[in-house]
């Protein structure tokens, strides 16, 4: 969603959530929950605005009993609220941290030139004491960075099925392209697969990789196994939406992203696909050439088919087990939300400005709303699978939803809409089904006639 149609302090509500999260886990161990405090308190967090920010033990406290308090709503901020002063812009910061980045060998004297001669700063407004110091805050010493580059890789499991589940997609095939003969259009696999087993919780071909798509796919993987602690994602637009963020912090679930061009550290989901270009795509790919799978929905029901009868039966080379039993065989208990839950918390919202006749407009479609509202604005929430149903909320209160006035789309743009079913030719005609039925009749009674009968009483001549 864009800016402009978003809650305001939505963007800060959600960084003090994905600040706090670490310790909102259930189950935590006190030492476990000790350490992880230290590193909140001892790192810096980058703010919507572009800051790098500490926050204070008094004010993590604050942020923890707000959101078990009041959820989500609970961390978007007064009015009063004014964000801290900065000594260096944190543009300007960032510059001088990826310029040490880039060359770790880099002074701070060396740096602080750089930065005067490209015009970023005013000869001699920046200390190396003070910018050196930043550096040992944001970790960017030379001997961090120096580390940072060698960093060996450690394997880590999961220790619990939903503990964490990674996310991913693939660009996987080319399918044709039903509103266009003769042309194909690119098929996505959107996954979700929980570290713990290897089973992919949520898997599915989609057109595009879009907002709704991957709400979609994770739905319904949430609907069929529960709710994850930890979701580990990559940095793709839509894993970085505020929609996708906002749905995970009113479930309670901590939203972490992978560092940028860093595909090995989602290794787990790179080995599916794998897996995945080894044994389903080459099969699937002579069905397409052969025109015998042409729709998405065919390829979807192929996909389940071979997930549950090869891939989740088959002992993984790691686990020495395979993932449907290594999930079945962990008794840890899962969070299973309701369908109404679930339902509401993926409903997309935008703010309205009610007319002076009481209506609202929203992606083409005109609605009507209580008259009251007039002039007032209000949060709509809708499915954008079927824009027939509008929620109207004023003030954190819902009233009577919008009654469709006139109804120009019935899916939001970004939506894939559903496939007609495909065209199915039997091969049967009533009139050719009535003559073929006729020339059968014909031959029936043809063959009980007595031609000699016809002929009448033979005499002599009629022997030979």
């Amino acid at each position: 969603m864009s800016t402009e149609t978003t809650s305001p302090g939505l963007a800060e509500a959600l960084f003090r959530y994905s600040v706090a999260s670490p310790l909102l886990e259930a189950g935590l161990l006190e030492e476990e929950r000790r350490l992880r405090r230290q590193r909140i308190l001892q790192n810096t967090h980058l703010h919507p605005d572009g800051r790098m920010v500490h926050v204070s033990e008094r004010t993590l406290r604050r942020w923890i009993a707000s959101y078990r308090a009041h959820g989500l709503d609970g961390l978007f901020p007064s009015l009063r609220e004014v964000p801290p002063c900065q000594a260096i812009p944190a543009e300007v910061l960032q510059l001088a941290v990826d310029l040490r980045k880039e060359s770790p060998s880099r002074s701070v004297q060396q740096i602080i030139k750089i930065l005067e001669r490209a015009g970023k700063i005013e000869h001699g407004s920046m200390s190396p004491s003070t910018l050196g110091r930043q550096f040992r805050r944001l970790h960017a010493t030379r001997q961090e960075v120096a580390k940072e580059k060698q960093k060996a890789r450690h394997r880590f499991t999961a220790k619990h099925r939903n503990a964490l589940w990674m996310s991913d997609v693939h660009h996987a095939l080319w399918l044709p392209d039903e509103t266009r003969p003769g042309e194909r259009r690119k098929a996505y696999l959107v996954i979700f697969l929980d570290d713990f087993s290897r089973v992919p919780v949520g898997c599915r071909f989609y057109f595009h990789e879009k907002v709704p798509m991957l709400e979609d796919c994770f739905r319904r993987a949430l609907l069929k196994h529960g709710l994850p602690n930890v979701c580990y994602v990559d940095n793709g637009a839509a894993y970085r939406s505020s929609q996708f963020h906002r749905i995970c912090a009113e479930l309670g679930i901590r939203l972490i992203h992978t560092k940028p061009y860093d595909a090995p550290a989602k290794g787990k989901c790179e080995r599916f696909w794998r897996t995945f270009d080894l044994s389903f795509l080459p099969e699937i790919e002579l069905l397409i050439k052969a025109g015998e799978l042409t729709t998405i929905d065919e390829l979807n029901r192929l996909l389940w088919i071979w997930i549950q009868e090869e891939y989740l039966t088959r002992p993984h080379r790691v686990l020495k087990m395979s993932p449907q039993a290594r999930y079945e065989s962990d008794p840890h208990p899962l969070r299973i939300p309701s369908l109404e839950q679930i339902r509401q918390v993926f409903l997309w919202r935008e703010h309205r400005r009610v007319d002076k006749t009481g209506c609202i407009s929203l992606l083409g479609n005109t609605y009507e709303v209580d008259h009251a509202l007039a002039g007032k604005t209000v949060e709509l929430a809708f499915d954008p699978f079927e824009l027939s149903i509008v929620q109207v909320w004023y003030e954190k209160k819902r009233l009577s939803d919008a009654v469709p006035f006139q109804i120009r789309h019935g899916h939001h743009p970004a939506v894939q809409p559903p496939q007609a079913p495909p065209t199915v030719s039997t091969g049967l005609n009533f009139l050719s089904l009535l003559a073929q039925h006729h020339e059968e009749k014909l031959a029936l009674e043809a063959g009980k006639i007595d031609f000699c009968a016809l002929a009448g009483p033979r005499g002599d001549d009629d022997l030979v």
